[in-house]
């Protein structure tokens, strides 16, 4: 008889679901392997590309360095000067920068009510440019009150002028003027073109200043103004105007400049030449005295203003750097966010007008 045997069809099914999930566990294994190595692959890369943009941040800085050095005169700094050009460079590696100087002394700096040896100075010639501004010149007292170190308003308390106490130290950002009592969007919009709020005591170089500036600077000596006013927004803004057209731009350009070309404007070798120009001779001799210390011909800082391009990879930043005669120093670089002035969307809009070697 012959002998039969049970069928074994169902051991070679699980069989083969067992070599499937083999296969799959497999499978999962390996991609996430791959995943894993794509990953350590990306940070690789990624890191290098971050190395390569501290290398081009390096250059950047010492093209502007060597450009400074270059400046022909250490006393006197001028917007004709060869350094003040945009430029761009080709960096080895597929790598490019473009960068501008722009004079920070061409602006109004807000810490200086808390900085130097007179900050009363300061107050005076911030409040013309408030009033120029169509402003309300107390709103320097609130600020003066909020940038020093003491707690006072005056004869008072500064919780009990303000219903709140003030932080006591100078401005990290021109928004942050938000903070301060009394000010409004409209203020800090219409001030941007004109003011800066740097870490150390920089004086306005009165060959870089903007016509709005400068007459800020005749109406706080009673000299007659040489500019129109800047155009005033809607009523219900109050304190408010937009910034210059006549300033080459307040929102579109953030190199304040004169109306004239730069060649044309006057210009000057020392403070008192400004100052002891017929217009003035009605002022007080003490009150030109006291205002010259806010006053400057040269530049004490400048933002380098960079956008660099390495192969399908862009990054912009600003570095804010002093001067001292021909000799730059970075001091911090401004995150993008605490970019009050657009400096760097203004960059990227320019034409190159030069192109200097290293």
């Amino acid at each position: 008889m012959a002998r039969t045997y049970p069928s074994r069809k169902p051991e070679r099914g699980i069989a083969l679901i067992t070599v499937l999930m083999l296969v799959a566990i497999i499978a999962s294994i390996a991609a996430i392997m791959l995943m894993r190595e794509q990953t350590l692959l990306d940070r690789a890369q990624s890191f290098g590309m971050q190395q390569q943009f501290v290398a081009l941040e390096i250059s950047s800085n010492q093209l502007a360095i060597a450009r400074a050095a270059s400046d022909e005169s250490v006393t006197v700094d001028t917007l004709d000067e060869p350094w003040f050009m945009l430029s761009e460079v080709a960096e080895p590696g597929n790598g490019q920068i473009r960068q501008q100087m722009i004079d920070a002394s061409s602006r109004f700096n807000l810490n200086n009510l808390a900085l130097g040896s007179n900050p009363e100075s300061a107050q005076v010639l911030l409040r013309g440019l408030f009033t120029q501004l169509s402003l309300n010149p107390d709103l320097v007292y609130a600020l003066s009150d909020y940038v020093d170190s003491d707690t006072e308003a005056g004869e008072v308390d500064e919780a009990q002028s303000y219903g709140r106490d003030l932080i006591n130290q100078p401005l990290i950002s021109i928004e942050e003027l938000s903070m301060v009592p009394g000010f409004k969007p409209s203020d800090i919009q219409a001030l941007k073109p004109y003011v800066a709020a740097l870490p150390w005591f920089v004086p306005l170089n009165l060959n870089t200043a903007s016509v709005t500036a400068l007459d800020a600077v005749r109406r706080s000596l009673g000299g007659q103004t040489q500019g129109q006013p800047p155009p005033a927004t809607t009523p219900e803004d109050g304190n408010s105007a937009e910034g210059a057209s006549e300033d080459q731009g307040a929102d579109t350009d953030p190199v304040p400049a004169p109306v004239q070309d730069p060649s044309d404007r006057q210009q000057y070798t020392q403070v008192a030449d400004f100052l002891n120009s017929a217009e003035f001779a009605q002022s007080e001799q003490q009150t030109r005295e006291v205002l010259s210390t806010q006053l400057s011909v040269n530049s004490a800082a400048v933002f380098l203003v960079t956008s660099a391009k390495l192969g399908e990879q862009e990054r912009s930043w600003i570095t804010v750097m002093q001067k001292q005669g021909r000799n730059l120093e970075p001091i911090y670089q401004l995150p993008s966010y605490l970019d009050d002035m657009s400096l760097l969307s203004q960059l990227k809009s320019k034409g190159v007008s030069a192109a200097p070697s290293p």
